[in-house]
């Protein structure tokens, strides 16, 4: 429907109304769940198609508990390192239907905290992947049932899942590498 030039969101009730079936009906064909005949499933998803109809994610997830988002908190979003985390990190998830909530912190405790606040609700699970965050803080400030994986930060090894590079092992192999092809005089040149 237009009206004065703007598009105009379609409700599921409008759906609804041009199929000739309830709320509930549509809801389930678009959920997948209870039983639809399939005349009247092809019918709802003929007038879905017709009207352009997408279904608002903050009410479809009141509904099904499921946001199909996944956080991510870096403790900054610049540089190539990152870029690519958050690129391998969206390809995953994408290739599971997923889309990304990515947050950047700065070392701040309070902020650390708000960010974490505001992901309640609005993600099915978080990656964490900030120095500055520690298992009081995402204890204290997520649900128990939020699935987090620490990905290169502290943690106890005990109360979350994670993921650490193993800096000492990475060092030590590209050394004896290094050695194994005669080079005695090596530099290691850091970041800041």
């Amino acid at each position: 429907a237009r009206r004065e030039g703007h598009l105009l969101s379609v409700t599921i009730k409008q759906v609804a109304r041009q199929a000739g079936v309830s709320v509930a009906t549509v809801s389930r064909v678009l959920n997948d769940k209870g039983p639809v005949a399939e005349e009247t499933r092809r019918r709802i998803r003929e007038v879905v198609e017709r009207l352009r109809y997408v279904p608002h994610g903050a009410a479809r997830s009141l509904i099904t508990n499921k946001t199909n988002t996944i956080g991510v908190l870096l403790p900054d979003i610049y540089g190539e390192f990152f870029s690519e985390i958050i690129r391998g990190i969206d390809l995953a998830a994408r290739g599971r239907g997923y889309h990304l909530l990515v947050s950047s912190s700065h070392g701040d405790k309070s902020e650390i905290e708000a960010i974490l606040r505001a992901t309640r609700g609005r993600v099915d699970g978080l990656i964490v992947m900030s120095p500055d965050v520690d298992v009081q803080t995402l204890q204290a400030n997520l649900p128990g049932t939020l699935p987090i994986v620490m990905l290169n930060c502290r943690g106890d090894g005990a109360s979350f899942d994670s993921i650490t590079v193993d800096n000492y092992a990475g060092a030590f192999e590209m050394v004896r590498h290094l050695a194994e092809l005669g080079h005695r005089r090596i530099a290691l040149v850091k970041g800041p």
